[in-house]
């Protein structure tokens, strides 16, 4: 077997290359999505699928900056690879895009001896691995972060229990709502309402990274820029701190977990 070749693209768009095959998870930078309120930032580095043929296209759930139609159009001749019973199969199909659904949690191959597992997670989520006979790149996009601990230990216990220790984890380490901040109480403090919450978030993706014990792991999916006026103070402090540095405070130094932070320079 071929070794794994894994490029981060932007936001949670990862392309893997294994065994003479592509696949592209939750591509979008054609324009914005949740109406004109979020884009990509910073921007994708598309020099990795230009040009390229996509053999399959991993779509993790319906949020529209993972399943975003404008995007995905780009990549028509595409196989799209969605978690059983998925309530994006229609979509998809309208989209004219020939559609696998996963079965259960158990593995597909899809050519040269590349297995790929969609497992539904929570609310409606899914979590990806890929694995070419020698290494093994475990997506959870948004799938776990921002779950109960419970389902957290489960789901980590699960990839164990299937894969032992990974090569690679993508986790996300934001979410799409800006609660609890769309409440206004007399005497909150915004900034640090916001911080607390990116903290809890940091320390979920460290905690998740722990558990599963990877080669490397790589915060994603979650460097996003409101431009509204009245959410643009939000977009500094959510970032003051990488999960990457959270997780080097808890538990580097003994782990044997390379942790790398892959934002693009915003500089």
């Amino acid at each position: 077997m071929g070794s794994m070749r894994v490029t981060f693209v932007g936001h949670a768009s990862v392309l893997i290359e294994a065994n003479g095959v592509r696949i592209l998870s939750d591509p979008w930078w054609k324009g914005p999505c949740f109406g004109a309120q979020w884009w990509p930032y910073p921007s994708p580095s598309l020099q990795a699928v230009e040009g390229l043929p996509i053999d399959y296209v991993y779509i993790s759930h319906g949020h529209h900056d993972h399943f975003h139609p404008p995007t995905l159009k780009e990549f028509s001749g595409a196989k799209i690879l969605i978690g059983p019973g998925s309530e994006l199969a229609g979509a998809l199909r309208s989209l004219d895009f020939e559609v696998i659904e996963a079965k259960g949690d158990g593995e597909v191959e899809l050519r040269n001896g590349l297995r790929f597992r969609v497992v539904p997670t929570y609310a409606d989520d899914t979590m990806a691995a890929v694995s070419d006979g020698s290494e093994v790149c475990i997506n959870l996009n948004d799938a776990l972060h921002a779950a109960p601990e419970s389902t957290q230990r489960h789901f980590c216990q699960l990839i164990r229990r299937w894969y032992g220790r990974p090569d690679y984890v993508f986790c996300g380490h934001g979410t799409a709502s800006h609660f609890p901040n769309c409440y206004t109480i007399p005497g909150k403090d915004l900034l640090r309402t916001a911080s607390r919450r990116q903290a809890h978030f940091n320390r979920s993706w460290a905690r998740i990274i722990q558990a599963l014990e990877p080669r490397f792991g790589f915060p994603f999916a979650a460097d996003v820029i409101f431009l509204d006026h009245d959410l643009f103070w939000c977009n500094k402090v959510v970032h003051n701190e990488r999960p990457t540095e959270v997780f080097e405070r808890q538990y580097g130094g003994s782990t044997g977990i390379q942790v790398l932070d892959i934002a693009q320079d915003s500089s």
